[in-house]
This record gives structure tokens, C-alpha cells and sequence, in this order.
């Protein structure tokens, strides 16, 4: 496996909801092996939802902000061999509802009730920290490998233009950065100056 990678599983979300986060859709394709070995991420629609998978843990420990704006159920996994570290999370709409980590065999953080299906998991490891995410989650190590993702871009500025509604981009009606009407226009330039 990958020396570190991050998993995010959002319930009843597909790769389009994930505009509302700022993670918008490419027109690439990558298998499990890539995006796993890539910091950037990537998504794959999955039963019940979607996943998000990147080859760095910093993805899966910013996931409670995306389940309170998405309102749903985000569980989150990450792990960083080198330093013997692993994570699992789960947060809903409220959100944090458990996180747990283990860092060189230690636990460092422990926040919530344990869950059902940490019943017989002692320490996280990467094997048991995969595990457990696959019984909150039905996703599998195998289901990352055979998945083909769909690598994911952040916000952009002409993301909010192609949100606007078809008449307002045809009549060139504009907005401000806020999203609202701007009743002034386009930006007025000042004309050169002779020098």
C-alpha cells in the first residue's frame, strides 16, 4: 500500500454535491494505484455515496466541515506509515461522533464513544485502520484498486460564473464576489494616459 493516503466517505452524496465543498469534477480518469499515490484528490461514486481518496492524511482530518455542509455522514481513515500513525473518524451533521488516532502503537487522540465496530480492534494500524473503515463504510482496499476516480480541482473563479443562470451569462448580466447582482456592470477601465 501507499506510504500515506487518506479516505473520505460522505453518505448519500455523488461527485457532483461536492461543488457545495469546493471540489469540483475533472474530465481525467485515474485508477486506485494513482490516486493513492498522488496528493491531490479524487472521487469515486460507491454504494450509499461517494468516496474521496488522495495519497496524503491531511484530506481525511479536515472532513468535519464537509459533513456539517453537506449535512450527511462523512467517516474518515488515514494513515501515514512512516511514522506508524493511523485515523479514523466519523462525524455527522452535529459533527464530530468519534475520532480516534494512534501514533507508534499509542493512543493520541480519543474523542467520542467507541463504536460497534471497534468491538476487538485494539491499537490502529494500517490493516485494522482499513478494516474499519470498510465495516463503517462497505468500501474496501479492493474497491479502491479496481475503482476508477475521477480527480477532483478546487474552486475557481469561473466556477461561480458558469453557476449563474444561462440569462444572466447570454445578456452579460454580472455579479459581485458575493454572488449578487452588481448593478454597475463590468469593471470600468480607466482610459490610458498619454505620457
Amino acid at each position: 500500500m501507499a506510504n500515506q493516503f487518506g479516505l473520505v466517505k460522505i453518505d448519500g452524496a455523488s461527485i457532483a454535491d461536492l461543488a457545495a465543498i469546493g471540489l469540483y469534477p475533472t474530465d481525467l480518469r485515474a485508477t486506485g494505484a494513482e490516486v493513492l499515490a498522488n496528493p491531490d484528490p479524487a472521487a469515486l461514486e460507491v454504494a450509499g455515496g461517494v468516496l474521496i481518496a488522495s495519497g496524503v492524511t491531511d484530506m481525511a482530518s479536515e472532513s468535519e466541515s464537509g459533513a456539517i455542509a453537506l449535512g450527511t455522514r462523512v467517516v474518515t481513515c488515514g494513515v501515514a506509515s512512516w511514522d506508524k500513525t493511523a485515523m479514523v473518524s466519523v462525524y455527522d451533521r452535529d459533527g464530530v461522533v468519534r475520532h480516534v488516532v494512534d501514533t507508534l502503537e499509542e493512543r493520541t487522540f480519543d474523542v467520542g464513544e467507541p463504536l460497534a465496530e471497534e468491538e476487538g480492534v485494539g491499537r490502529l494500524t494500517e490493516d485494522s485502520a482499513l478494516q474499519l473503515f470498510a465495516d463503517l463504510t462497505g468500501v474496501t482496499l479492493q474497491d479502491i484498486r479496481d475503482g476508477e476516480f475521477v480527480p477532483l480541482r478546487p474552486a475557481q473563479e469561473h466556477d461561480e460564473v458558469e453557476e449563474r443562470s444561462f440569462f444572466r451569462r447570454l445578456f452579460g448580466l454580472y455579479s459581485n464576489e458575493q454572488g449578487y447582482a452588481d448593478k454597475a456592470g463590468p469593471p470600468v477601465l480607466d482610459p490610458p494616459r498619454d505620457s
